[in-house]
């Protein structure tokens, strides 16, 4: 009976080693087409960034570091005392329409802040922004997020680390150059206007005879 059990479990070897290798052949191709087109989207995006960097600074914002309410009077958070920090740069968002952890459980009464986003900073260097904190809807309660602020050396390193969205950062950084054009034709028609009526006041007060009667 185990003599039998024994033939019926042989193993091909022959077969076993051929088809290893065969696997092991695929999956290397699979790594080297990976890496191929990992550089291919990394050579594109530092393309991409270096072409728009003289409109970053135009077209980002700063965005929150770190938020905090002290002491809020009801659900709604209001009465509370509110703090917050900017950095120094402006960044414009890629991996969402704007900067923003999320709740973990928002129809709770108290949870956490996790998430993180991806932005272009005003010099051109990739920037993870990773949110962490908690909230609370207690009355009375404080609470707060940071965002710990991690520089990508280059976009290769980025999509190491997991951001390998590179078509949707690509077209929201080109809708955000696409949507400021003439976005500020009002404000420098009104800067215009108002320097040279100023202009004209100076002038005005300029040609009055100084003291004494006319």
């Amino acid at each position: 009976m185990e003599s039998r059990n024994t033939e019926n479990q042989s193993v091909d070897l022959d077969h076993l080693a051929e088809t290893a290798a065969t696997v092991a052949a695929e999956a290397k191709e699979a790594d080297t087409a990976r890496e191929q087109l990992e550089a291919a989207q990394a050579d594109l995006f530092e393309r991409v960034i270096k072409t728009a960097r003289p409109a970053l600074r135009a077209i980002g914002t700063r965005p929150l570091i770190a938020y905090s309410i002290k002491h809020h009077a009801d659900v709604n958070y209001y009465g509370g005392i509110e703090e917050e920090e900017r950095p120094p740069w402006r960044a414009v968002c890629l991996s969402a329409e704007s900067f923003d952890p999320t709740e973990d459980a928002p129809r709770a009464n108290e949870g956490s802040f996790e998430g993180e986003d991806l932005a272009v900073r005003e010099d051109g260097i990739l920037v993870e922004l990773r949110y962490s904190g908690s909230w609370s809807r207690w009355q009375g309660s404080s609470w707060g997020w940071t965002a710990e602020v991690i520089e990508y050396a280059n976009p290769a390193e980025a999509i190491g680390a997991g951001w390998t969205d590179i078509d949707s950062y690509i077209e929201r950084l080109t809708e955000a150059l696409d949507t400021a054009i003439g976005s500020r034709k009002k404000a420098v028609a009104a800067n215009r206007a108002r320097a040279e009526q100023l202009g004209a006041i100076v002038s005005l007060l300029n040609t009055k005879p100084k003291g004494g009667r006319a």
